[in-house]
């Protein structure tokens, strides 16, 4: 019954991840190129008083461009109930005040599973995904038909909000 908990508990957590990260954090206008502004925030889904999962989130935004990272992997008791770690970390630039994603890699591991996605963008092309498994064809067209040159990766989706 606890695993099943927790795994409830996980699409709550992404959810409220996504929600704490709706912020503005534009950069101000006098930052130079080289600078950025970075913010990190570390999340920890509790079971019992005792915490099962940790997520972390950093950000860094310069006018130059941006990078996102996110990992998720059970800590202390969580780990007798999943073994599920995830990792995403998007980089891009900045256009118009806007991040355009150009590279996004998402590695997750359950039990002896691992999997991986590379994307890339260039500008007014469908991204180009690398994956270290194959999707059933059905899925496979269903995701070709639904991607759009425009369509951001989760992370950038995030810094968009």
């Amino acid at each position: 019954m606890s695993g099943h908990i927790l795994k409830s508990a996980l699409p709550l957590a992404a959810a409220a991840l996504g929600l704490a990260l709706a912020v503005d954090f534009t950069p101000p206008s006098g930052l130079a190129a080289s600078e950025a502004d970075t913010i990190s925030l570390n999340y920890g889904i509790y079971m019992g008083g005792a915490r099962v999962y940790a997520i972390s989130y950093s950000a860094s935004l310069s006018h130059d461009g941006y990078r996102s990272v996110v990992t998720m992997a059970p800590k202390g008791m969580g780990k007798m109930f999943s073994d599920f770690r995830l990792k995403m970390a998007t980089s891009g630039r900045i256009s118009s005040g806007q991040p355009e994603p150009e590279d996004f890699v998402m590695e997750s591991s359950k039990k002896e599973e691992k999997k991986k996605v590379a994307m890339t963008w260039q500008a007014g092309s469908v991204p180009k995904a690398e994956r270290s498994f194959k999707l059933p064809a059905k899925r496979a067209a269903a995701v070709a038909k639904a991607v759009k040159p425009e369509m951001p990766d989760p992370l950038t989706a995030v810094l968009r909000h």
